[in-house]
């Protein structure tokens, strides 16, 4: 099965693109056609993938039975893996309606963060403290993708 690396992968529309390693060109890839062990249809950009070569798709090349190459994979942490991440601090979260803000403890905007977001747990706390990578949202501003809690290694 060949292998690639995701380019890029937009949490809120599903749709992202591969880098395949035998430079082939780039395959459009698109949620449901990906499949990890934990059952979160989401990928980090930088991570290594194993894929089919589907027919073309909407864009082009289309990847197909994506996964990634560690299926025991963690989530990626702020120190390194899986993209430009950064530490923020849940301001609130209202787990009922499924959305809050994080206030970036880089100094930088406040980020919307929806529960589609978020990465191995269900809900957010006021106070938590989160890695997290930010994307532009349909508003044009911040919002947070791949969110998941921060650990103790992880050096806040």
């Amino acid at each position: 099965m060949p292998t690639g690396v995701v380019l890029e992968f937009n949490r809120y529309t599903g749709a992202g693109w591969i880098g395949q390693d035998d430079g082939g060109p780039d395959l459009y890839l698109h949620y449901p056609e990906i499949h990890t062990a934990d059952g979160d249809r989401a990928l980090f950009k930088g991570e290594a993938v194993n894929y089919e070569v589907a027919e073309d798709g909407p864009y082009g090349p289309a990847a197909a039975n994506v996964s990634p190459v560690d299926p025991m994979r963690s989530i990626p942490n702020a120190m390194g893996h899986g993209g430009d991440r950064e530490f923020g601090e849940v301001m609130w979260f209202n787990p009922e309606k499924g959305f809050g803000y994080i206030m970036a403890t880089n100094g930088g905007s406040d980020v919307y963060v929806t529960d589609r977001a978020l990465n191995g747990i269900h809900s957010l706390n006021e106070g938590d403290v989160v890695v997290y990578e930010t994307e532009t949202g349909p508003d044009g501003r911040g919002w947070a993708a791949n969110v998941s809690l921060a650990q103790a290694e992880d050096d806040v």
